[in-house]
């Protein structure tokens, strides 16, 4: 073999170990665009107030005053559907809200003029759910200035790792934790997804969005 084709052969070994290098890199850097991991026919568990989960078995968490929860798709009262249907009546939920005139209402849970269900401020502390593998959920974002998710997420434990996959869909976001600021969080872009941990212990995340576009919404899950 001359040294021409033992050069050729180099190069080309050198090339294949690079590309190879990069796809593992990225893959460890927790970044990619979005590819497939909730189909449209998963089972999606609508709850009050907006959201639902995604995937079987039971979801366990605690709501804002600290009280645990057990939701199984089997036995619970709240809607079970799927995730395409899930995703219809959260925006028509949305949009009914932005229709109401909140001056004939009895009872105002929201500012006059601001239809939004996203809240403005961070989830309580307590108010979380723990996902099992397999296991997600989904919140439309909505609202003026700064808007937040409703929970804190974690993986369940002996579950693969510390992570969770986030996407968000429509418009930006950070991923946050407990002791994110304002406006500080892991950026994810619309259409893209990251596996984000969260803080040691804990690893609780959450979302949060800038003046969000209409309907825009994400995904977070165990998977």
């Amino acid at each position: 073999m001359n040294k021409r084709i033992i050069m050729i052969l180099a190069i080309t070994a050198s090339i294949t170990i690079g590309l190879t290098s990069h796809v593992s890199a990225a893959a460890k850097g927790n970044s990619s665009t979005i590819n497939q991991k909730i189909n449209e026919s998963d089972t999606a568990i609508e709850l009050p107030g907006g959201g639902f989960l995604i995937g079987q078995g039971e979801f366990k968490g605690k709501d804002a005053q600290g009280n645990q929860f057990t939701i199984n798709p089997a036995t619970t009262s709240y809607k079970v559907t799927t995730v395409k249907e899930a995703q219809k009546d959260q925006k028509n939920e949305l949009l009914a809200a932005e229709t109401k005139n909140p001056l004939l209402e009895s009872k105002v849970y929201l500012p006059t003029g601001d239809p939004s269900a996203s809240p403005i401020t961070k989830p309580a502390t307590q108010s979380s759910i723990t996902l099992n593998a397999n296991q997600g959920y989904s919140g439309t974002m909505a609202g003026n200035k700064w808007r937040y998710a409703r929970y804190w997420f974690s993986p369940a434990d002996n579950t693969g790792g510390p992570y969770l996959r986030w996407e968000s869909h429509g418009d930006s976001g950070l991923v946050i934790t407990p002791w994110s600021g304002e406006g500080q969080g892991t950026v994810i872009n619309d259409g893209q997804a990251k596996y984000i941990a969260g803080p040691y212990i804990t690893n609780q995340t959450s979302f949060s969005s800038y003046s969000p576009a209409k309907y825009s919404y994400y995904y977070v899950g165990n998977w």
